[in-house]
């Protein structure tokens, strides 16, 4: 997969509506893992992993909390 077919963090927030302070902490804790880390640190998404974000955001709606690197019920 080239790199023009990656999404920058800052672009999947703007599709998913969350921050990218959100996203980070995501993948910092193992929920939503980066296809790619660049040279000067930059993560670099799957072109569907908004899906994978609004899978996080329904499942939290639903009374799931994120602990550690699980989705753990509340």
């Amino acid at each position: 997969m080239s790199k023009l077919a990656y999404l920058k963090i800052g672009e999947l927030a703007k599709q998913t509506g969350l921050t990218v302070g959100n996203l980070r902490y995501y993948s910092d804790i193992g929920l939503l893992q980066p296809l790619h880390r660049g040279d000067n640190g930059y993560r670099y998404y799957a072109p569907n992993a908004s899906e994978q974000v609004e899978f996080i955001k329904k499942a939290q709606s639903l009374g799931f909390t994120s602990r550690g690197d699980k989705v753990a019920e509340k």
